[in-house]
């Protein structure tokens, strides 16, 4: 496999060079601007909650981690927006996956409250998830055909099942978690949509994906982080 490898997959490139994709590239502020305010409002969201409450320094470790993990997913973005590297590709996509990887067993320990270890069989169960959706999506809907989309479509099927645990219990999350969910049928749709809608709109969709992006990975740590009854156990 050919790492430095050119790649070129969106309606805005036209050819190689740094500022190919300048709307792909800079909208990945998105991300910047949603890691920042998770990392420096952290205070403001938890002092007056959890000024003295036992559970406050592991909020704040988790809330920094996913803040930082959200950086990196701008970062490795904007280098795959302006390098067009297959090995900035692959680190584009595996930030999300790491992101993923991470988020769903802390949601199933702090909010759902499982132990640690059920807690990490999450993380086998997400793979499980997307392998088998890898396999069935380009049958049922051949636009999602691109191997990296099965990885968005499990992230959403996740992201619908903990919204409806969520809301089943009443707990608070789901009101970010629903939030996201809607902000990511807009995002995915709008990622769908850059090559057939190339011809009629030359600076393609995709930036689009990265603003909305930005928005619901901050919405789906709040839900994490920001809530009335933190897990305590």
């Amino acid at each position: 496999m050919e790492w430095n490898a050119y790649v070129d997959v969106y309606c805005e490139r036209l050819a190689d060079g740094f500022w190919g994709e300048p709307l792909n590239a800079l909208s990945n502020i998105s991300f910047f601007v949603a890691a920042l305010v998770l990392y420096f409002d952290w205070p403001h969201f938890w002092r007056p909650v959890l000024q003295n409450h036992p559970s406050r320094a592991t909020t704040e470790a988790d809330a920094l981690l996913l803040s930082k993990l959200i950086a990196l997913i701008g970062l490795a973005s904007f280098s795959f927006h302006t390098l067009a590297r297959l090995w900035a590709a692959v680190l584009d996509t595996g930030f999300i996956g790491l992101y993923l990887l991470i988020y769903i067993p802390l949601f199933l320990r702090r909010i759902i409250g499982l132990t640690w270890r059920w807690a990490w069989v999450g993380v086998p169960g997400f793979i499980v998830l997307a392998l088998v959706l890898g396999k069935l999506m380009p049958h049922v809907l051949p636009v999602f055909a691109e191997p990296s989309v099965s990885l968005y479509i499990s992230a959403f099927a996740a992201l619908l099942i903990l919204t409806g645990w969520s809301a089943s219990r009443q707990h608070p999350a789901w009101r970010f978690l629903l939030g996201a969910a809607v902000v990511f049928v807009a995002s995915l749709s709008f990622r769908t949509l850059d090559l057939p809608l190339c011809a009629d709109w030359p600076h393609g969709t995709h930036f689009l994906w990265h603003l909305l992006n930005g928005c619901l990975l901050y919405l789906t740590t709040l839900a994490l982080i920001r809530v009335e009854r933190p897990f305590t156990g």
